[in-house]
C-alpha cells in the first residue's frame, strides 16, 4: 500500500494559478515601448499648457496666493482666510501712523492785504528788527518804541507805518513770545491797533501799569544823587509808563515834591 501511494501524484491546488514561464523582451519590444512612453509624455504637456492657457484666472489665483506678484496682490482684495491677518496688519499701520508728528499749514492771524503781502523785506531790513522773546525782564514798551523807529527807516513802496508794522512784526518775535503768537488763531487781526492791545494784553500786565505809578507818584531824590541823575531817571520813568495817563502838571508837582 505504501508503494501503491507514493506512485501517485499529489492532487493540485484549483485555486492555484498555474506558473508562466517569464520571456525576455527583445531589443526591438523594448524600443517601441521606450517610443510609446515618450509620445504619452508630451500629449500630457501638451495638454497641460492647453489647460493653463484657457484658465488664466487660476493662474492669477496662484501667484496671488503664492505672493509672486505683489503688484497684483496689492491691487486686489485679499481672500477671506486672510482677512483677519489684513485688519491687525492695517490696524498697526493705523496706531503707527498716529505716533508721527504732523505739522498743519499754519496761517497768519493777521489778514494782510495783498499789497503789504507782496512787500519784500529784504535782508537788511530784517537784520535791524528788534527781538522779543517774552521773558520776565524784558519790557515791552522799550521793544516797541525800538520797533516802532526801526520800521520807519524802511522804504514804504506806497504803504503806511501801521501797513508796515503789519508786514514786520511777526518777525520780531521769538521763543515764547513766537508760541504765543502762532497760538492766535488764523485771521483774527485785521490793523495795528488790534495787535498792539493783544500784545500788551499778553506781556504787560496790570501789576507793571500799578508800580510804575506808584514809582513816579512817591520819586524821590537820592541823598548823593546829582540834580541832572535824578531828572534822567524821572524821564526814563515817563517813557517806561507811556500807557499811563498822568496830566503833565502833575509829574512836574510829582519831580518838585522829591
Amino acid at each position: 500500500m505504501q508503494g501503491r501511494r507514493s506512485l501517485h501524484k499529489p492532487l493540485a491546488n484549483p485555486l492555484e494559478q498555474p506558473k508562466r514561464k517569464r520571456r525576455t523582451p527583445t531589443l526591438p519590444e523594448v524600443e517601441e515601448i521606450e517610443q510609446q512612453l515618450l509620445n504619452s509624455s508630451s500629449l500630457e504637456e501638451e495638454s497641460s499648457t492647453r489647460s493653463r492657457s484657457s484658465t488664466p484666472s487660476n493662474t492669477r489665483e496662484e501667484e496671488l496666493e503664492n505672493n509672486t506678484n505683489p503688484a497684483m496682490a496689492e491691487n486686489n482684495p485679499t481672500p477671506a482666510n486672510n482677512q483677519p491677518n489684513a485688519n491687525a496688519n492695517n490696524n498697526q499701520r493705523r496706531m503707527r501712523d498716529l505716533g508721527k508728528p504732523v505739522v498743519p499749514n499754519t496761517n497768519s492771524p493777521i489778514n494782510l492785504p495783498d499789497a503789504v503781502r507782496n512787500y519784500e523785506l529784504k535782508g537788511v531790513y530784517y537784520n535791524q528788527l528788534p527781538a522779543f522773546h517774552g521773558l520776565p525782564n524784558e519790557d515791552p514798551l522799550i521793544f516797541m518804541r525800538s520797533f516802532y523807529s526801526v520800521v520807519e527807516n524802511f522804504s514804504r513802496n506806497g504803504l503806511s507805518n501801521e501797513q508796515l508794522r503789519l508786514r514786520c512784526f511777526p518777525y520780531t518775535l521769538k521763543d515764547r513770545a513766537s508760541a504765543w503768537w502762532l497760538a492766535i488763531p488764523a485771521g483774527t487781526l485785521n490793523s495795528w491797533s488790534e495787535i498792539y492791545e493783544k500784545f500788551m494784553a499778553k506781556f504787560y500786565s496790570h501789576t507793571k501799569t500799578m508800580n510804575l505809578r506808584q514809582l513816579i507818584c512817591t520819586f524821590a531824590q537820592g541823598d548823593d544823587e546829582p540834580f541832572h541823575e535824578a531828572w534822567d531817571r524821572f524821564k526814563a520813568l515817563q517813557i517806561s509808563a507811556l500807557t499811563i495817563t498822568i496830566q503833565g502838571n502833575c509829574l512836574t508837582n510829582y519831580f518838585m515834591m522829591a
